[in-house]
């Protein structure tokens, strides 16, 4: 990699800024569609059982599609309140291998297995559903960690990046944390763009240039 000055080192984070930036936004339509999607589904489920209860003459107090109605809206919160506390891959077909839902680890192609699985397990649909309902809060928290990954523009920080990255190349060597503790943020903006590496052991971080590069 050749030396990259100041300026080029400020294109390459404005360019990774846009970027997330228009992630996070193309996210915004499908996280509202997926929410709303939640809360159908929800309805139409509590909504299926109750209408078969009130067809079947029990009473229920209230229409049964009043009841789907506030009964889902209360499933919706609780399920942005656990899909956050146990945010994952957007959607994890491989989880499922090592879910309650599947006596056995997957062989082979996991994913594959796991799709044949469906067609003969009544808990694989059951798994099938609940991780389309965690879509919703897993692409919400999609469009925050998009936000979020955009790097600080400030032309100290920037700055001060160019010339500890310089510095690593020159060295070539592990080199401790600590030197650079003064410049944290220009440290972690090098870590997260993968223009250093960083590495703990015993307890120790270290970061180097690339090895190979150039």
């Amino acid at each position: 990699m050749p030396r990259l000055s100041d300026a080029a080192l400020m294109s390459r984070i404005k360019r990774h800024n846009a970027l997330h930036l228009c992630m996070g936004i193309v996210w915004i339509p499908v996280s509202v569609a997926l929410w709303i999607g939640s809360f159908y589904l929800f309805r139409w489920l509590f909504g299926f059982g109750l209408w078969g209860l009130e067809n079947s003459g029990v009473p229920l107090g209230a229409p049964a599609g009043t009841i789907a109605y506030y009964v889902a809206i209360g499933a919706t919160i609780l399920l942005a309140i656990d899909g956050f506390r146990y945010r994952g891959e957007l959607f994890n077909l491989l989880e499922y291998a090592r879910s309650g839902y599947r006596e056995h680890w997957l062989l082979e192609s996991r994913s594959i297995r796991t799709l044949n699985a469906y067609n003969h397990n009544p808990l694989g649909m059951a798994y099938m559903i609940s991780q389309a309902l965690f879509c919703a809060p897993r692409s919400t928290v999609q469009i925050i960690r998009s936000f979020g990954l955009r790097l600080p523009t400030q032309t100290d920080t920037v700055n001060h990046a160019a010339r500890i990255l310089e510095a690593l190349r020159q060295s070539r060597q592990w080199e401790p944390v600590e030197r650079y503790q003064d410049f944290h943020r220009s440290l972690s903006l090098l870590v997260r763009m993968r223009l250093i590496w960083l590495q703990e052991q015993h307890g120790d971080w270290t970061v180097r240039y690339p090895a190979g590069e150039d």
